[in-house]
């Protein structure tokens, strides 16, 4: 055989085990299966293209095709794989970086935290802050984990957070490395909680200040968590909305929806970014629509945005979309309103239950269900909410249809109010996740009502499943329920959400 030919093979072997290798690596990173091709010709060179996994676009009712293939191709790949693309040779060498794989999740954090990084020793600062971040997140104190809050931004930032939460600041003396402070003193590991007291840091990484609430009740740290989701949702809904701006036949939808896209100043919008230390994991909110995480020494990008994108265009699409032209402007705007806030508790309650490592399975019935009922976005009685329920055909027939006694049980009472089912925002948000906790699944209808809580899935005997089906029973539960047009999220215990449809996982966030 040719000795060129032998030798263009095992070149061309290389590359295709090395473009192998690191699409699975920026999958497991990003929580979802990515496609790379290499768009050059030439088999010394790698000129990378990225697509999402047609199960995504297979497996969704349209909405997603859109969602995923266009906002995911304009905004967000273009930028990973230029980072990528620069990180791929090993500039000595002028070849591939082989040792890459090591350090892959590392660096695209570190850019998706800071941006490009202007000199070298500005990276090593960058990472070495990081890596202290981690170090101290994984500490104990008196056997209790710690749970810090670190701000990152300057003077004029921390002065807009202590007018907008009515906080102080405690500038200090001598300013230090994140390291240093924490090991002067570790008590302060104890102290240093992220709800009533949160450290300062400038663009050198040292701490400057403390920042201590007055408020009896303000938990600083999920204060700006929640104006985090709140800030993401809206970008969200901004970029839904403007899918509906395409369509003549939609443009009633998308009237209806620019009323509720805010243009409000937000403290993310500036050069500001919040590190949250809690259960030895380590999460990283800043401007982006994502935020990441850091767990078991590996870095993860945590996609909330594109669980919001499928709840928001979901909702929207299969709740208002049909009754646009049948209903008055002020009862649609009214139910855009209620529903929008629904979602932000429900992405709310997602958050703490993946923060605390909570399993749990949120199911949100078929929304043909609502086009039956008059008027279709009224009060939930107990009697609609039985039909409802019995609908989802593979809830375990324990005790009737539910596991409750529908007309008189106790537990009941806990999401009803005066005979009608309450709406997700009529909840306290950790009653809420303490519903989502109880063994079973949390039911709710397409308005977000909730039906049941605890409810059992008939899941297939172990032994009908097969291939890609065998996972945990939450996940072939979430998997089974959502066949017939149901979204369902699961949450693990290693805090990772699941979003299911048709059967399929189509997102891990």
């Amino acid at each position: 055989m040719d000795k060129r030919y032998i030798e263009e093979k095992e070149v061309e072997n290389k590359f295709r085990e090395y473009l192998t290798t690191l699409e699975s690596d920026i999958s497991d990173y990003l929580g979802y299966k990515v496609n790379l091709q290499n768009k050059s010709k030439k088999n010394e060179e790698l000129e990378l293209d990225i697509d999402i996994d047609s199960h995504i676009r297979n497996h969704t009712s349209g909405y997603a095709d859109v969602l995923f293939s266009n906002l995911f191709k304009e905004e967000f790949s273009v930028r990973l794989v230029q980072q990528i693309q620069k990180l791929v040779y090993n500039d000595e060498k002028k070849s591939l970086d082989w040792d890459l794989f090591y350090k892959l999740k590392s660096k695209l954090s570190l850019f998706f935290i800071f941006g490009d990084s202007t000199s070298s020793e500005l990276e090593i600062k960058q990472l070495n802050f990081l890596r202290d971040l981690a170090d101290i997140s994984s500490r104990t104190y008196e056997s209790t984990a710690a749970n810090i809050g670190v701000i990152y931004c300057n003077k004029n930032v921390s002065k807009q957070l202590c007018k907008q939460y009515g906080i102080e600041i405690l500038y200090l003396q001598e300013i230090m490395s994140v390291k240093a402070f924490f090991d002067h003193k570790k008590a302060l590991i104890r102290l240093m909680d992220g709800k009533s007291i949160n450290i300062l840091v400038n663009n050198e990484f040292k701490v400057y200040g403390i920042v201590r609430t007055k408020e009896n009740r303000l938990d600083l740290s999920e204060e700006i968590i929640s104006q985090f989701i709140s800030y993401t949702l809206n970008r969200s809904l901004k970029k839904v909305a403007k899918r509906y701006e395409r369509f003549k036949e939609f443009a009633d939808v998308w009237g209806l929806l620019s009323n509720f896209s805010k243009d409000e100043k937000n403290l993310f919008e500036s050069e500001f970014i919040y590190f949250r230390a809690q259960n030895k994991k380590l999460d990283v909110y800043n401007n982006e629509d994502f935020f990441i995480s850091f767990e078991k020494g590996t870095w993860r990008l945590r996609n909330l945005h594109y669980l919001m994108y499928i709840l928001l265009d979901y909702l929207i699409y299969n709740v208002i979309v049909p009754f646009t032209r049948s209903t008055k402007d002020s009862i649609l705007i009214e139910t855009v309103k209620r529903l929008l806030k629904n979602i932000e508790t429900l992405i709310k309650t997602i958050n703490c239950l993946s923060r605390d490592g909570t399993s749990s399975l949120i199911i949100i019935a078929n929304p043909a269900l609502l086009y039956a009922y008059e008027p279709w976005n009224g009060p939930l009685t107990k009697d609609i909410a039985l039909e409802m329920l019995q609908t989802v055909e593979v809830l375990k027939e324990v005790n009737r249809i539910t596991r409750w006694n529908w007309n008189d049980d106790l537990y009941l009472e806990f999401i009803r109010y005066d005979g009608y089912h309450l709406e997700l925002t009529d909840i306290n948000l950790e009653l809420l996740a303490n519903l989502a906790a109880v063994d079973g699944a949390l039911v709710l209808n397409s308005s977000l009502h909730i039906l049941s809580y605890g409810e059992i899935i008939n899941v297939p005997n172990m032994d009908d499943l097969h291939g890609d089906s065998i996972a945990g029973t939450g996940t072939n539960a979430a998997s089974v329920v959502s066949e017939q047009s149901r979204l369902a999220i699961k949450v693990s215990a290693d805090g990772d959400v699941k979003v299911f449809y048709r059967g399929q996982n189509i997102i891990t966030v």
